[in-house]
């Protein structure tokens, strides 16, 4: 039963919205990249902010949705299939 609440949570946090707005994808960019201190590493953290931000635009929106419940919500395949409504392959 907890599963299933906790499933359900989970879906409404991220699917409840109709489209994710670019603010929310710049930081689902910078989230992956982690923080980066120095000048060099900033420049560098820069451009592969850039170029992650350019591989999720191009990404469909449901990839962007497993992306996140696999990575930061740390769900299963077979959880995150589940909440999305889709099968486990």
């Amino acid at each position: 039963m907890v599963t299933g609440q906790k499933l359900t949570d989970f879906h409404r946090a991220h699917l409840g919205t109709k489209m994710r707005d670019a603010g929310q994808e710049m930081s689902l960019a910078e989230q992956l990249l982690g923080r980066l201190t120095s000048a060099s590493q900033a420049a560098i953290r820069a451009e592969h902010k850039l170029l992650v931000q350019e591989a999720l635009n191009r990404m469909d929106a449901i990839d962007r949705e497993v992306l996140t419940l696999r990575h930061f919500e740390q769900l299963s395949n077979e959880e995150t299939a589940l909440v999305l409504g889709l099968k486990k392959s």
